[in-house]
């Protein structure tokens, strides 16, 4: 079954100590159970892979655990702003790929946080 699972990723502006690159992965409702390993794959323009991070810290929304996401960082050293795409790679348990997630490229009314 095709499933929503849209990421997000943003640089936050105030951080204590070396600054990081946030991405966040929504993870389906009611099929948290064929999900195994996500990896964001940042690239540059090019398409040269910079990196693989693992999306490993699950933050839950809200009182119902089947509201979660899951979160990685990289350095923001690792490629200028405006210089890269990042790709969300979406594994099941055993390791075989389910599918591929890229971020809008544009937030809704210009609003950060939607």
């Amino acid at each position: 079954a095709a499933v929503m699972m849209p990421i997000r990723i943003d640089t936050a502006w105030s951080q204590g100590g070396k600054p990081k690159v946030q991405a966040r992965i929504a993870l389906p409702v009611n099929h948290l159970e064929k999900i195994g390993k996500i990896m964001f794959q940042v690239s540059d323009l090019s398409g040269k892979l910079l990196g693989e991070f693992e999306a490993r810290e699950t933050e839950i929304l809200g009182s119902d655990p089947n509201f979660s996401r899951k979160v990685t960082t990289w350095p923001a050293d690792l490629t200028a702003p405006g210089s890269y795409t990042a790709v969300a790679v979406i594994y099941d348990k055993n390791g075989k790929e389910l599918g591929r997630v890229a971020p809008r490229l544009v937030s809704v009314n210009m609003k950060q946080g939607y």
